[in-house]
Order: C-alpha cells, then sequence, then structure tokens
C-alpha cells in the first residue's frame, strides 16, 4: 500500500488506481446507481408492466408442459385485447393437500397466502380441488346459479359442486367441475379434472364469468 504521504504523480499507476478507489468509492457507487436507476426508468417508460385485467388462481396446477399461448393469452387476443399491454394474471404456485402430511406446511402456506388475496379481493377466477372450495365454503363462493345464465345452469347442474357452511349448514353449489379435455388440461395445466368458480369478493366478476364459460365448453 501506498504511503499517504507520497505525491499522487510518485505512485505507481496500481496505487493510483488503488488510491482513487479507496478515496472516492462512495461517489463511484452513488454515480453508478444513479446511472442504473435513469437507465431503469427508462427501460420502464420505453416498457410499461402491462395492465392486469384480472387475475386466475389455479390451485395444485402445474406449469413444466404449459402451452405457449394459453386460454387466457387466446381470450385476450380474440377479444380485441394486446396482451403486451393488458394481461390476466395467473397465480399458479398455490397447492392445497390435506391428505398428504408431507405436504403440510406448503398447504398451511398456501391457504394464508389464497386467504389474504381473496380478502383483498385479488382472485377473481378459482380452480382447484375439492379442499380449495371447502375451505372457501358458502361465504367464499359466489352461487353457481348466479354465474351461470339459467339454460346453461340446467344443462350443467350434474356437474355443480356443493359447499358447506358447517356453522349454519347451509349449502350452495359454489363450483363447477370441469370436463376431461377442458383448455386447462389441454395447455397443460392440469392433468386430471378441476373445480372452477368464482369467489364473492372478485372484482372483476364480467371477464371472469366469460372465462369460467370457455372453460366450461366441452
Amino acid at each position: 500500500m501506498a504511503d499517504r504521504n507520497t505525491a499522487f504523480k510518485d505512485l505507481t499507476f496500481k496505487e493510483k488506481i488503488q488510491q482513487i478507489w479507496d478515496y472516492y468509492k462512495p461517489v463511484i457507487f452513488g454515480i453508478a446507481f444513479a446511472v442504473w436507476l435513469i437507465i431503469y426508468i427508462i427501460y420502464k417508460i420505453l416498457n410499461p408492466d402491462p395492465d392486469v385485467l384480472m387475475t386466475a388462481v389455479l390451485m395444485n396446477s402445474s406449469t413444466i408442459d404449459v402451452a405457449e399461448k394459453d386460454v387466457f393469452t387466446r381470450y385476450l387476443e380474440e377479444n380485441g385485447y394486446n396482451p403486451e399491454e393488458e394481461t390476466i394474471s395467473t397465480r399458479t404456485n398455490l397447492s392445497i393437500d390435506t391428505e398428504n402430511a408431507g405436504a403440510a406446511q406448503i398447504t398451511l402456506s398456501s391457504q394464508q397466502v389464497l386467504m389474504a388475496m381473496l380478502s383483498a379481493g385479488e382472485v377473481d377466477l378459482l380452480v382447484g380441488t375439492e379442499d380449495s372450495f371447502d375451505m372457501l365454503g358458502t361465504d367464499g363462493l359466489m352461487r353457481a346459479e348466479e354465474i351461470l345464465p339459467t339454460e346453461l345452469a340446467e344443462k350443467y347442474r350434474d356437474r355443480f359442486y356443493i359447499v358447506k357452511n358447517q356453522e349454519t349448514g347451509e349449502k350452495l353449489a359454489g363450483g363447477i367441475w370441469l370436463e376431461e379435455g377442458n383448455p386447462l388440461m389441454e395447455d397443460g395445466y392440469y392433468h386430471e379434472k378441476m373445480l372452477v368458480g368464482i369467489p364473492t369478493t372478485a372484482t372483476n366478476v364480467d371477464m371472469a364469468k366469460e372465462l369460467l364459460l370457455i372453460l366450461l365448453e366441452e
């Protein structure tokens, strides 16, 4: 290390670099951060995040072989939206499995996240197993008869899933079974049949209803 009393001009090149670094390190970091921030802001202005039109939570799903253009992207394109500017958010990392003791921690964490999202009105469409729908119960799910037009409610009545309020005994059809070969299975999200429904706290109900009908198509 160079002697602090040595004149800068008498230092070796390596010692000059070291002294500049020692004295001006905070300034250098500050300038580097400022440059990064400016570049980031410019990038975000030129490439803004797409607006989220609604959120679908796909419980117990797989994302290993999901189609590049899934049912949500196809819906956007077919209805005149630009997927780069407007998107449907899909949450696929939550899982509830009450039968597998080894999945208890994942189940508890997923339940907490799901309930927080529901409380904030951040779930417009819910797909999952009976466990997910039983957890929401009669207070957390819209009636299937309210979601579907009358003629379709009659058509799909045998696929309704009944949830129960454990305190009052009230029952309602809170979910609808998706058939084999439904779009979510075709797109690789699931390999078995699941339930679909709309939470009572959903904020984008109209779009959720349209997508639910697409998922029910055989």
